[in-house]
């Protein structure tokens, strides 16, 4: 965390160790609790006893490290504040046992929300704390302290989450791949599929096997990125142990999420509330709880990215990297082609157009070693990817399994009903769990203004990101059918938390509603909080099927819960996009409506003024 930080701890001042005495006394007696005959009469249920007797400890360790960590390098006074105000975290223990005592027959997803406040209270108290030392930190002190906070909340969902939801829809045939590569040394799933070695983390048996079979084997359609990527910590522990390795991710993406704000001007505070929002709530939060390639795609294109901002970045090994980084994103999905070819595009222009040439023709004599960097590493990663199908299914294409199913399934669907449903579908859509993301509406005039002032990087990320929504759009699928939502926008997540830093900077130049339009955001960030709290402590709810509603003209499982708890459905104020016709038209004027409002609202606050560059 810097060298700052390692002085104090090297003499640690006596607040510190009152800090860590008072916390291993609190562990202690937290845990000490739990094995009370009293507490024991309530502890009836194995998802009870894991809670108070394994995760409970497991979360409140992981905030006191991460609080200890940040106050080592606070001022006094600030340290001092933010060590006091940890110790509301253990509010959460009689909160527990209370509920437990008041109401034996309290559900899951009720302890599961005070359990998971744990991690929400550790967000707010270290951001607040980052907040106010950001002008003295370093950029990448700031991201590094970022990514701890995120990671040590990813870490106290994990296993919740995996004690109370079995994987679901693609999640089990990319484990079962890793497991066939552990056991067998093959890619021959026939044997894993018969013998049903996934029953660890799918107990029913799988209704479909995602294979091709050729001469007597089961060749996995599923892109061999992540079940590769999963092999050490599978092993290790299981799909737990993969989750982590996607909490890893999901803290490694919010620390480049913020170096890349930078790197495109925006200010040290606007980055940092942007990725604070985006990385502790739905979907990036959801998704480290998820088996899917989707983090570590975006993880990639965000580093990418970074390599082709600022001033070195025509230096040969940062356009290798970013090469390298592209050729790597089909390995890991599909889905990635549009980033890989928007961004190539830009990253390929930008060096055979360097101002220092004067025509392309001369780029080959002007700049082999530039040339042969930008191709060479994808061009040997794809070349990879083109074998490795090759010598699987007799065919010379990149993500050729895909392309043999081809007829089995319908892929090219209505881009106008995925554009409009992936943002505002009440069950499958972004808005109505996060509509925090409505900023980037707000910000979008002045995003694009940003973009163009940023290069090669603002290029690539509008262009990649803008063909990566419209590919998603245009499939059949873009729901992501089964699986959490928003899904399949996760990969192009940069360009969306981008919109929203925008969204925020212009926020900040309003004048006269500035305190209005504070309000709104305010409440979009609270709802989005909320919503990710309530979804994670009752993961069901985050699982729909477009077949299963209509047949049940349900509105979603989000919404059939507040429903039955509150007596009123929030998601009627959204369309439930998944086919055209069935899309209320008045719902749909309506957010138009307001689409327009907000975008009208972006290009009058920028107009005739220019947007403050910040470079780190």
């Amino acid at each position: 965390m810097g060298r700052e930080m390692r002085l104090s701890l090297a003499g640690p001042s006596a607040p510190l160790l009152v800090f860590i005495a008072a916390n291993v006394a609190l562990l202690a007696l937290t845990y000490a609790l739990s094995w009370l005959p009293v507490i024991t009469v309530l502890v009836d249920r194995p998802v009870r006893i894991l809670l108070v007797r394994n995760w409970l400890p497991w979360a409140l360790a992981l905030c006191a490290l991460v609080s200890l960590l940040i106050a080592a390098g606070l001022s006094a006074e600030r340290r001092a504040r933010l060590l006091l105000r940890h110790f509301g975290v253990y509010l959460a223990v009689p909160l527990i046992y209370v509920l437990l005592w008041s109401h034996p027959g309290v559900r899951r997803g009720e302890l599961g929300v005070l359990y998971l406040w744990i991690g929400l209270f550790l967000a707010v108290s270290a951001s607040l704390a980052v907040w106010r030392e950001i002008d003295r930190w370093s950029d990448g002190r700031i991201g590094a302290t970022l990514a701890c906070v995120a990671l040590a909340v990813y870490l106290i969902v994990a296993p919740y989450y995996d004690s109370t939801m079995r994987t679901n829809a693609d999640e089990p045939h990319y484990l079962l791949v890793t497991q066939s590569l552990l056991r067998d040394h093959d890619l021959d799933l026939r044997n894993n599929y018969e013998e049903r070695q996934y029953r660890a983390y799918y107990p029913a048996r799988l209704p479909d096997r995602h294979a091709i079979e050729v001469g007597g084997a089961l060749y996995p359609i599923r892109d061999p990125g992540l079940p590769v990527l999963a092999l050490v910590p599978f092993a290790l522990a299981g799909r737990l142990g993969v989750m982590m390795e996607m909490s890893l991710l999901g803290a490694a993406l919010a620390w480049q999420l913020f170096l890349l704000l930078r790197d495109l001007g925006f200010r040290r505070r606007v980055a940092l509330l942007a990725v604070a929002l985006a990385a502790l709530s739905h979907p990036v939060l959801t998704y480290t709880t998820q088996i899917y390639p989707s983090i570590a795609a975006a993880l990639l294109f965000t580093i990418a990215l970074r390599l082709m901002a600022g001033e070195g970045a025509a230096r040969a090994w940062r356009i290798a990297g970013a090469s390298a980084l592209l050729g790597l994103l089909p390995w890991l999905t599909v889905r990635t082609w549009p980033i890989v070819i928007g961004t190539g595009l830009v990253l390929g222009g930008s060096v055979v157009l360097r101002g220092r040439w004067r025509a392309a023709r001369q780029a080959a004599r002007a700049g082999p070693l530039e040339l042969a960097a930008a191709i060479v590493p994808s061009g040997l990663l794809l070349g990879g990817l083109v074998f490795y199908h090759w010598s699987l299914f007799g065919v010379a294409l990149p993500n050729a399994g895909y392309f043999l199913i081809r007829e089995q399934q319908q892929v090219a669907g209505n881009p106008l009903v995925g554009g409009w449903g992936m943002f505002f579908s009440r069950s499958f859509g972004l808005l109505p769990y996060a509509p925090i993301y409505l900023l980037g509406a707000l910000g979008a005039p002045a995003l694009f203004q940003r973009l163009r002032a940023a290069g090669a990087a603002g290029a690539a990320l509008l262009l990649a990101g803008g063909l990566h929504l419209l590919f998603i759009a245009s499939v059949e699928h873009w729901h992501g059918d089964w699986s959490p939502a928003s899904r399949n926008l996760l990969a192009g997540l940069p360009l969306l938390v981008a919109g929203v830093a925008a969204g925020l900077e212009v926020v900040g130049r309003l004048r006269t509603t500035r305190p209005l339009w504070i309000g709104a955001a305010s409440l979009a960030a609270a709802w989005t909080t909320s919503v990710s709290l309530i979804v994670l402590a009752n993961p069901s709810l985050l699982y729909n099927s477009p077949d299963r509603m209509r047949r049940r003209e349900s509105s979603g499982q989000l919404w059939t819960f507040f429903r039955e708890r509150i007596g009123v459905d929030p998601g009627l104020g959204f369309p439930p996009v998944v086919r055209i016709d069935e899309t209320p038209l008045i719902t749909t004027i309506v957010w138009l409506f307001a689409l327009l409002i907000l975008i009208a609202v972006g290009l009058l606050a920028h107009r005739d003024r220019a947007w403050p560059i910040e470079r780190p």
